[in-house]
């Protein structure tokens, strides 16, 4: 009986780790759209969840592990598109909302929204995601922070190659 339940141990650790492994090797947000201001100190980056569950960005990092002056996510859909310009960023903009009063909703991957674009498929209805920041210099790099299943996750955008709108 007592090797029975070592057996379920076992097994059950062996799956956790699996699920773990994959999950971490398939991050569940995915990044779409990057532009920013000319003078670069004002950017946007898609994202999208294409995971089981929402996401919400916990922190926002810019080139050398600073906070940024701003930083915000915008909620919009792929007819209204993204909006880059410093008076949006106040705190009643329409799209502009806190990091903390958003999650990323799954089935919103930046991928599926390009594809309905180009089909002519998509609509107001579907939700688009841009992490927007603002600093004081030009911004080269940045960093977010969320959780996924419990899981931290990490990800770093260099963003010296960014198109200006």
């Amino acid at each position: 009986m007592r090797k029975k339940y070592i057996l379920i141990a076992i097994l059950t650790l062996g799956m956790l780790t699996s699920l773990f492994i994959v999950i971490k090797l398939n991050p569940p947000l995915e990044v779409g759209t990057l532009a920013s201001s000319k003078d670069g100190s004002l950017i946007v980056i898609g994202v999208g969840n294409g995971g089981l569950q929402g996401i919400q960005i916990k922190e926002v990092l810019v080139n050398n592990e600073e906070l940024p002056s701003i930083a915000k996510i915008q909620h919009s859909n792929p007819m209204q598109g993204f909006t880059i310009a410093d008076e949006m960023l106040q705190e009643n903009a329409l799209n502009f909302k806190k990091l903390s009063d958003v999650t990323i909703q799954t089935k919103t991957s930046p991928t599926v929204m390009f594809n309905n674009m180009d089909n002519g498929t998509a609509s107001e209805n579907d939700e688009i995601y841009g992490i927007t920041a603002k600093h004081t210099d030009k911004i080269h790099k940045i960093q977010f922070t969320y959780h996924y299943f419990g899981i931290p996750f990490k990800e770093t955008i260099s963003t010296d190659h960014l198109g200006t709108l």
